[in-house]
């Protein structure tokens, strides 16, 4: 089993239950609880979701509710997303690459939660930010757009399905022509009292999995 499908599942146990321990606490409206994942919103239509059974980017972003909100200095509130490539994070962050680096997202939640990806149209244009909400997102969102995550055109990963029986659901692969930091979020997860979001920083360089193939140490040590 995968570290992924381990994480997957994980997240599937923990949502399960927290949803257990809110109805014997007796909580009748989850929107009043921060733990409790949050019910989409009615942004676009809907449309088949996708699943790309493995991973082929260099930098691997998960989208989970399970990821604790997180307050960005910089960006401000960040949630749902995190870089999952090399590491379980437990809170929402800011995801870097490189403009040598491609990057995948892959939806960490089961149960028939979909989740998204989609990018602002202003992100990358150094006066970019989080639009307000409610925001109404073109209908194009719904399904995947272009391979190429860049300030000048929409991109999407259209609703990415949800893990089932412990396997992770990717959506395609984007590659990062142009350094920029690009402001994006989920289709029917931003207009929510969590307001899944985040931001993808790249500068230019080579791609992390050459960076950690440079960091390793060799057999001697």
């Amino acid at each position: 089993m995968t570290r992924l499908q381990q994480l997957a599942i994980a997240w599937s146990c923990a949502v399960a239950l927290a949803a257990c321990e809110r109805a014997g606490a007796g909580y009748t409206n989850p929107s009043d609880d921060s733990s409790a994942s949050p019910a989409p919103s009615a942004s676009a239509s809907l449309a088949p979701s996708t699943c790309v059974t493995s991973p082929s980017a260099s930098v691997l972003v998960g989208i989970s509710s399970g990821f604790g909100e997180y307050l960005d200095p910089q960006f401000g509130q960040l949630a749902g997303y995190a870089d999952v490539t090399t590491a379980e994070p437990a809170l929402a962050a800011a995801v870097t690459a490189t403009t040598s680096d491609t990057v995948q997202f892959v939806n960490l939640e089961s149960a028939s939660v979909e989740h998204s990806a989609v990018g602002f149209p202003a992100a990358g244009s150094g006066a970019s930010g989080f639009p307000a909400v409610p925001y109404a997102f073109p209908s194009a969102a719904a399904s995947p757009s272009s391979n190429t995550i860049i300030g000048t055109k929409f991109w999407s990963t259209g609703r990415i399905a949800p893990a089932e029986s412990g396997n992770p659901c990717y959506s395609q692969a984007f590659t990062l022509p142009t350094a920029g930091t690009y402001y994006f979020g989920d289709l029917d997860y931003y207009d929510t009292i969590t307001s899944l979001r985040d931001v993808i920083v790249v500068t230019s360089g080579a791609d992390r999995r050459s960076q950690r193939k440079r960091q390793r140490p060799s057999s001697g040590r």
